[in-house]
């Protein structure tokens, strides 16, 4: 709860709180035949007080033959819909999956361009609520009303919804508040919106979803049951912190840490949605249980470079009013902060034995009602729509490492609709539909009235997960078909590319120089290169040279990441030296005289 919070400061101190617009007409306003407009809709759709709250709203027109028209629906909740999308600038990937549809994102109220909501003095939850005039008229169910603002403002007679995440959820209350307005629902990575938010399903899941990132990609050198390792090393952490102080931004002043079990449970729940993080964990677990714990720090230290880059992307005042008006939770809405402190901690000691799985109950603390708590009243109680849901096509994503929203609750969500569908892709984590191929062919098959596959291909990490840490290249075995020093450095090398990656993957937004676990120097550019000065990840090992990425048009990097290019020179005093040079994620060259080639 107080790593919520600290990030919610950060957060809110960008936020602004501008002033309603008056609605206007949809008018071009990007690339690719972008709409805009900002509507003038209710604060409170009962009437009963007073005041208009502005929502910015963007469209792209079908291209080809209409179909209908989608809502996209981001997370959170807190993102900002038409921020996230971006549909003018991504007009053809959005096209692509949703072919002849016109689309539609608009930032939710309290996000974005739609009134962003801001508490920048605020020191407490309490304070922050009270610097949020209208706080209650910020839950699922005004959210809900916003979208049939938005229908009626298009003319559409019915829209599909496409909801990631929280927008899941956001979606189900739209079709209970006005079934008859919906056409279908997409749903990726579903929040269950009626779900006991005591029950600890997210812990119970952590072992199988680390242990599933090696049994469905290749982890060199580490042994079956990572994710059981996790646990006992995230119990044992809590239990017995240990305070470390890193050197690894050459710009930055030293970086002070903790690691506790708190911060290895944080790495399990980020694995579901960062392929770097992923990559990095299993090995980064294994060496700390032997006593190395650099990995584990400095995969911390990457993941916090990567979560302050990015925080921005949720707004955090948004985010607590609408979690803290929707409960439900194990108090009335207008208890005193004490009164829901006793029912929550009476709530948590009735949880049948084994609820939190192997973790200690320190790991209880991460529930998700804490941090509303002290949120003034009304916290929880805001209800949904009557229903019925309509009878219409759902098709539910879910991928089979989610922590956040387990593959449970997508079974759960479907049985609700008589044409329920659940399609799960191994290897995927949370958000689904934009990091797999096969489930984007399934969700066109679907849109065009064809019934969607119940399996879809594995999805693999963008890099590959690194193997297990080598203190030294003499201690690394040798790469297959390649005996000897040479055979050693190779592996060592592709040991240290993977690694390389994964630091591109965490700090390009930031675009912070760091150094290599064993030292060197990584500055990354966005625009997918690597520049590398003696970095190394396997003492005896020094690499230099610039490595070019393939990254898609607007910015993003392939899957699986690709090496278009790169020539490095490879030095260290346990290695042996040369160059090689990297084309298409094959490596080939001459070391210590001995020509060398591998796939990696």
């Amino acid at each position: 709860m107080k790593r919520l919070f600290a990030l919610g400061v950060a957060l809110v101190s960008l936020a602004g709180a501008p002033a309603a617009t008056a609605a206007t007409r949809l008018a071009p306003c990007g690339e690719n035949g972008l709409q805009c407009a900002t509507l003038s809709v209710p604060l409170d759709y009962s009437g009963a007080t007073p005041g208009q709250v502005p929502l910015y709203v963007e469209v792209l027109p079908a291209a080809g033959p209409a179909r209908g028209v989608m809502v996209m629906l981001a997370g959170g909740p807190g993102q900002a819909s038409a921020e996230t999308f971006q549909l003018g600038v991504k007009a053809a990937y959005w096209r692509s999956f949703f072919p002849g549809y016109t689309l539609v994102a608009y930032d939710d109220r309290g996000t974005g361009k739609s009134g962003a909501l801001g508490c920048p003095l605020a020191q407490s939850v309490a304070g922050c609520a009270g610097a949020v005039p209208g706080r209650a008229f910020y839950t699922t169910r005004e959210h809900a009303e916003d979208i049939e603002s938005v229908r009626l403002a298009l003319g559409a007679d019915k829209v599909g919804l496409w909801g990631v995440s929280y927008g899941s959820k956001h979606a189900v209350a739209y079709a209970l508040a006005h079934p008859s307005h919906v056409e279908r629902l997409l749903l990726d990575s579903a929040v269950v919106p009626d779900a006991n938010l005591v029950d600890p399903l997210s812990l119970r899941v952590v072992p199988g979803s680390v242990s599933r990132i090696c049994s469905n990609n290749a982890c060199p050198g580490i042994a079956p049951g990572v994710g059981d390792r996790l646990v006992r090393l995230a119990n044992d952490l809590e239990a017995h912190p240990v305070s470390a102080t890193l050197h690894l931004a050459p710009r930055l002043a030293p970086f002070p840490l903790v690691l506790d079990g708190d911060a290895v449970l944080s790495l399990a729940f980020e694995s579901d949605l960062s392929s770097a993080v992923a990559s990095q964990l299993p090995a980064a677990v294994d060496a700390a249980l032997t006593g190395s714990m650099l990995p584990l720090e400095r995969l911390v230290y990457l993941d916090t470079v990567e979560n302050v880059t990015t925080e921005g992307d949720i707004n955090f005042v948004l985010f607590l009013s609408t979690n803290c008006g929707d409960g439900p939770f194990p108090w009335s809405p207008n208890d005193a902060p004490a009164t829901r402190r006793a029912a929550l901690d009476a709530a948590i000691a009735a949880l049948p034995p084994g609820a939190a799985g192997a973790f200690g109950q320190w790991a209880l603390q991460s529930l998700r009602p804490w941090p509303c708590v002290d949120w003034p009243a009304p916290s929880g109680g805001a209800a949904l729509g009557p229903g019925p849901l309509p009878d219409v096509p759902v098709l539910v994503l879910a991928g089979d490492r989610d922590i956040r929203t387990p593959t449970a609750n997508a079974a759960t969500i479907a049985s609700r609709f008589r044409q329920g569908h659940v399609l799960v892709v191994p290897g995927a984590g949370h958000s689904v539909l934009n990091h797999s191929p096969c489930a984007a062919s399934a969700v066109r098959t679907w849109l065009r009235g064809g019934a969607p596959p119940t399996g879809c291909a594995r999805f693999t990490l963008y890099v590959p997960p690194v193997g297990a840490w080598r203190r030294s290249v003499a201690a690394t075995p040798a790469a297959a078909g390649v005996p000897g020093l040479a055979g050693r450095t190779v592996a060592a090398l592709v040991q240290t590319i993977h690694d390389a990656e994964d630091d591109w993957m965490l700090t390009r937004r930031s675009q912070e120089t760091t150094t290599g676990l064993v030292g060197g120097r990584l500055t990354p550019d966005p625009n997918g290169v690597m520049r590398l000065q003696a970095y190394s990840s396997v003492a005896g090992l020094r690499v230099t040279g610039n490595i070019e990425l393939r990254i898609d048009p607007y910015g993003d990097p392939i899957v699986p990441l690709t090496v278009q290019y790169g020539t490095l020179r490879v030095a260290g005093a346990g290695a042996a030296r040369g160059t090689v040079t990297l084309t298409g994620n094959r490596l080939t060259g001459t070391l210590a005289r001995r020509a060398v080639s591998a796939r990696f």
